[in-house]
């Protein structure tokens, strides 16, 4: 089907024809929540892109460079960077240290969550916190190479790279923070994370962190 779509669109729809499937399209995906001018502009603008790249390079296999390219044409149109929802299966492994810092890293390192939020000395409570909040630094979705290095202040070497980063716009988080422990350093502490939405489009929909190592330090 893919390779029937690639060969319809590069040789056999005329530039009209073209927008105008997209335009049709893109209205009648009503979760894209694109208006008729939206459409429009956007469609237009698509019709560019597979021209100069080909259907399949465009819908099939994108590249990071045409993803940006798509990015920057949705908003020239008014338009918002495009829904990426990221399931929970989209990390791989998952903790916390300090106080109270969370993080979560996919199975390649290349995709790293980090969420630091001040508890104080404060224990055994429960807080729902709603997004954006004033310092969005501490709330990151970070892109890279062996991010699982960076995580709670451990050492990085030369291997190490953040090509970028998101924060979110939107969402809530509950956290929930244990009591204090007989011994040792390790408070429980779970976050949820419900329907967050960062600034590149990026929604983690339903994702819960747990740890037994709030309050512990690196090193």
């Amino acid at each position: 089907m893919q390779r029937f779509m690639t060969s319809y669109f590069d040789g056999c729809l005329t530039d009209e024809h073209m927008q105008r499937w997209f335009y049709t399209d893109m209205v009648k995906q009503r979760d894209l929540g694109l208006s008729e001018g939206e459409a429009a502009c956007l469609s237009s603008s698509v019709v560019d892109l597979v021209r100069e790249h080909g259907f399949a390079a465009v819908f099939v296999d994108r590249s990071d460079s045409i993803a940006a390219d798509l990015t920057a044409r949705r908003r020239a149109c008014g338009i918002g960077p495009a829904k990426v929802h990221l399931g929970s299966d989209a990390f791989h492994d998952s903790g916390g240290c300090n106080q109270a810092s969370f993080w979560a890293v996919d199975e390649t390192g290349t995709l790293a969550l980090w969420l630091s939020i001040s508890i104080g000395d404060r224990r055994d409570f429960q807080e729902t916190i709603e997004l954006p909040v004033p310092s969005p630094s501490l709330i990151e979705l970070t892109r890279g190479v062996n991010l699982r290095q960076g995580l709670c202040g451990d050492a990085v070497d030369e291997s190490y790279e953040e090509h970028s980063s998101t924060h979110p716009v939107s969402g809530t988080l509950v956290l929930h923070i244990g009591p204090t422990p007989a011994e040792g350093c390790g408070t429980s502490g779970e976050l949820e994370l419900r329907d967050v939405t960062f600034d590149d489009g990026t929604v983690i929909d339903d994702y819960t962190i747990s740890t037994d190592a709030i309050g512990c330090f690196a090193g």
